[in-house]
């Protein structure tokens, strides 16, 4: 990580969590550009995937125990350890 990107995130660590959170999703908007020709990249398409991640990280905050790690979700989706 550059000087100037520590600096910002040290600057944002500074920040609240919901302030952290916003700023978060700024960023990540600002880089996940969408393609027009890309019917499934659609406003309502992302809403509802933000509903999805909504309510998944309420599920997650309600009942921890639903949480698998990380090395059992990655052989999940990859089938094998990728180091």
């Amino acid at each position: 990580m550059s000087e100037v990107a520590q600096a910002v995130f040290q600057a944002a660590m500074a920040l609240s969590e919901a302030e952290r959170l916003k700023l978060g999703q700024e960023l990540i908007d600002s880089v996940d550009q969408v393609d027009p020709n890309d019917h499934y990249a659609t406003p309502e398409l992302a809403a509802e995937w933000g509903n999805e991640i909504k309510r998944r990280m309420d599920e997650a905050e309600r009942d921890p125990s639903v949480l698998i790690p990380w090395e059992q979700a990655r052989h999940q989706i990859f089938g094998e350890t990728h180091e």
